[in-house]
């Protein structure tokens, strides 16, 4: 049987003000103190640098032999082609920005144009990105690592536009 000692409940409740106290100096921790941040802009924030011209991103191959274009305006209106067809489509805000901001990250200017593996892949996605002065060509499985980001970025608005 248990003895129950007559300072037990200040015991536990010490010990449960101790870490609530504890999770809480945590969570600050985590969320920061405030103040002005400097930092340069979080992908998708406001105030990072818009596109500059018109950018196109074609891929095509892999097993289902598919082949989806899209260009996007600076004003993020666009096209996407794909094997049902073209339509019109429009980026608006976060996802304009995030585009916008991952092109400046990939800075496809500093890549070689031709980033593939240099010998066939079978079932390989191909990719091009052309933008400015700048055309990158590579696929999966060889993409280089500051383009994967973009790349990934392109994918995910081709897909939820219509391409799949």
């Amino acid at each position: 049987m248990l003895r129950r000692f007559p300072d037990s409940r200040v015991v536990f409740a010490k010990m449960r003000t101790g870490a609530l106290i504890a999770g809480l100096v945590a969570m600050l921790a985590l969320a920061g103190c405030g103040g002005e941040d400097e930092s340069p802009a979080e992908p998708g924030d406001p105030g990072g640098a818009p596109l500059t011209g018109p950018l196109t991103y074609s891929r095509g191959g892999g097993i289902d032999g598919r082949m989806d274009k899209l260009t996007v305006q600076p004003d993020g209106s666009g096209t996407l082609q794909t094997k049902r067809g073209e339509r019109r489509v429009k980026l608006e805000g976060k996802e304009l920005q995030a585009l916008s901001d991952d092109v400046e990250r990939a800075d496809l200017p500093g890549l070689p144009a031709d980033s593939t593996a240099g010998r066939p892949q079978p079932d390989a996605l191909g990719y091009r990105v052309m933008y400015g002065d700048a055309t990158v060509t590579t696929e999966s499985g060889h993409i280089p690592e500051r383009m994967g980001p973009l790349l990934a970025t392109l994918d995910g608005i081709v897909d939820r536009l219509g391409a799949k």
